[in-house]
């Protein structure tokens, strides 16, 4: 039997009442008529971004849970405004000023919203257009900044479309060398001709630096975008190749560690066997020496295997650190 889009909607709300959790409110967003070509609004709420940065065409969901921000996308909920996101130079910071923001950040929109028994607003948030902030223009009863829009340069160039034909084919390449890529990447890429909207989803998509991606929205010159997405791409590649071979490297030593441990029981049983020789032939000097070279080898054997097994994970722990994804919380 078929389901309806909304009864399939309400499902996970469903199994929060099953395990015991207050049900969430699904608030009613209205559709923001704003398109991305459309003049900006000289005033728009801020909405501070604590260790990501959102850009145009991006879809990702956020936690608000600060006073002033919870004034905006409320206001942006009911109303069908435009929200100017724009990312935090300290994700430290619970409660940011106007100094405490970078200068260029995306116009977006909200698309779903769930309110929290809380208080807390879970929203669902899409970037439409790069701008400059300007001077805070009020900071009662939210948030609101003076907001200037950027203008692409050299996006239709032939150099901007070989540059971007060469970003799909290598973040391509990543993504299935890697397993990082979403699954709906062969799609997506092939749909996005923009030279300017392929390297943002590019940004999007890779584990660098909050600082690293900002620097990306802040350049306006396609071109210039473009190769410094793919230099991001290019190293990010290297790590993971790095990583692979480091990976092989630990379980070339556990091999190796547990070969060794066979060979050294080995070569131990057979100097035990020998030991009682050793005592009749104590006038055989040489009989005693090999003994004993045997059992010196066989102990050096396990340390050297033991020192190159700690060194390789050593190595590991430095050059290949795990990346933690973490819920995104709201500034105010």
């Amino acid at each position: 039997m078929a389901h309806s889009e909304d009864s399939a909607q309400t499902r996970p709300l469903e199994i929060l009442a099953f395990a015991g959790e207050s049900l969430p409110e699904v608030l009613p967003v209205t559709a923001v008529q704003f398109q991305a070509e459309d003049p900006l609004p000289r005033s728009l709420g801020l909405m501070p971004l604590r260790g990501m940065v959102l850009f145009p065409e991006m879809v990702t969901p956020l936690v608000i849970s600060q006073p002033r921000s919870i004034k905006v996308a409320k206001r942006a909920i009911s109303l069908g405004e435009p929200v100017f996101f724009v990312t935090q130079r300290s994700a430290d910071l619970l409660e940011a000023d106007r100094d405490d923001l970078y200068d260029v950040g995306t116009v977006g929109r909200v698309l779903r919203a769930l309110r929290f028994a809380d208080g807390t607003l879970r929203v669902l948030v899409q970037g439409l257009q790069r701008a400059r902030l300007g001077a805070a223009t009020s900071d009662q009863p939210f948030f609101q900044g003076a907001i200037t829009a950027i203008d692409s340069l050299s996006a239709a160039t032939p150099r901007a479309e070989i540059l971007r034909r060469h970003l799909r084919d290598d973040f391509r390449f990543w993504c299935r060398t890697t397993g990082k890529g979403p699954p709906e990447l062969e799609s997506v890429v092939e749909s996005l001709e923009e030279p300017g909207r392929l390297a943002d989803y590019v940004a999007g998509n890779l584990p660098v630096k909050t600082e690293e991606l900002q620097q990306v929205i802040s350049e306006s010159d396609v071109e210039r975008r473009l190769v410094m997405v793919r230099e991001l791409l290019n190293r990010e590649r290297e790590i993971a190749e790095l990583n692979m071979t480091i990976i092989g490297n630990v379980q070339s030593a556990r091999d190796r560690s547990t070969q060794g441990g066979l060979a050294d029981a080995r070569r131990a049983g057979e100097a035990q066997d020998r030991a009682p020789r050793v005592g009749v032939e104590l006038a055989h000097a040489q009989v005693l020496e090999d003994a004993l070279f045997d059992l010196l080898e066989a102990a050096v054997v396990v340390v050297e295997d033991l020192l190159d097994h700690l060194e390789v994970v050593a190595v590991v722990a430095a050059e290949a650190p795990g990346h933690v994804q973490e819920p995104v919380d709201v500034g105010a």
